[in-house]
């Protein structure tokens, strides 16, 4: 499916549920709770800029807050194209983090390849600080949330480096994705300080 077809979609199942929920402030009877997080990664396209602030905004307008993972180029390529009004749309929800140029090579699993615990946890300190920095000034946000990797490139040393790669003491706190490749029995757990969802 294609990503435009995809955004419909959740666009159109967003306001048939919207329709039905209870406002943001009225307590829910049901008790489930929902969490949506886009990665936000293609800085190609300035028609995915339009794309990504109709999103934010639609969530908005419903009292729904997602979490926005953002590539670092995203961010800069926003900054640099002047489009404040994404970045205030995307201002309005929870702002993650999705590496510093998704798929370019080398990615994260191919450049942690041959590294052990330490040195991957600096080489993936060096080469995704830099992205998560950007993203945090371009958004004014002191953390952020969470860390989810570019497709399936991961390595154990990037949870390990979460700490080092968001402002200290804590880092960015939370790795959260779906891949099946990093879990415990499918329920959360820890890992070198950071939790792990």
């Amino acid at each position: 499916m294609n990503r435009g077809l995809a955004i419909l979609l959740i666009v159109g199942i967003l306001s048939l549920v919207g329709a039905r929920l209870p406002a943001a402030d009225a307590p829910s009877e049901f008790g489930v709770n929902v969490i949506l997080w886009f990665d936000t990664e293609d800085y190609l396209l300035p028609a995915d800029d339009d794309a990504t602030k109709r999103l934010a905004e639609l969530l908005s307008a419903r009292g729904v807050r997602a979490t926005f993972k953002l590539v670092g180029e995203k961010a800069r390529v926003l900054e640099q194209r002047g489009r404040t009004d994404v970045i205030a749309a995307l201002k309005k929800h929870d702002i993650g983090y999705h590496a510093n140029f998704h798929s370019v090579h080398p990615t994260p699993s191919e450049y942690l390849a041959e590294c052990g615990l330490l040195d991957g946890i600096g080489e993936f300190v060096r080469r995704e600080g830099g992205g998560a920095a950007d993203v945090r000034r371009i958004f004014g946000v002191p953390t952020l949330s969470c860390y989810g990797q570019p497709g399936s490139s991961w390595g154990p040393q990037t949870i390990a480096g979460l700490k080092q790669i968001g402002v200290a003491p804590h880092g960015i706190p939370c790795y959260v994705d779906e891949g099946d490749h990093v879990g415990l029995g499918g329920k959360p757990f820890w890992y070198e300080g950071a939790l792990v969802v």
